[in-house]
């Protein structure tokens, strides 16, 4: 299935975020498949790139240049930096109103981040059940 799609091309994405992969050069089929289903850097000039790693910037940056349109990518140390946790489920939108707003409201989205302190995955799910339920009325 993964391969009939990437075949047609049927994903669309615009906003990616790696957490803690470093993208080894030797890991040759990871990246192979990984760079079949981004494509050329030169068609994603308006894609952002977010990556979650602990590594030196520039080192980070560099591992993943074969991904990274210019400086479309956001580098953050810590999961709760990110957009993942700063807009749980909706990174999507934080794309387009932050890319491409269309209007003066879409520039300023307020964040909703995911708390720090889960004791238990429960919590954590419990948390996020409000917005999947909002998904599945649209």
């Amino acid at each position: 299935m993964l391969q009939q799609r990437l075949d047609k091309r049927e994903w669309n994405t615009h906003y990616v975020t790696i957490f803690g992969y470093s993208a080894p050069v030797s890991d040759i089929e990871a990246r192979k498949i990984m760079k079949k289903a981004w494509g050329n850097i030169d068609n994603r000039n308006m894609e952002q790139f977010e990556i979650i790693d602990k590594r030196d910037e520039k080192e980070v940056v560099e591992s993943w240049k074969g991904f990274i349109h210019t400086d479309h990518y956001d580098y953050v140390q810590s999961f709760f930096e990110s957009s993942i946790a700063l807009y749980p489920r909706r990174t999507d939108e934080l794309y387009w109103c932050r890319y491409n707003p269309m209007t003066v409201e879409e520039s300023f989205v307020d964040a909703t981040p995911v708390p720090d302190d889960f004791q238990t995955f429960e919590e954590m799910w419990d948390w996020y059940q409000p917005l999947i339920d909002a998904e599945k009325k649209v």
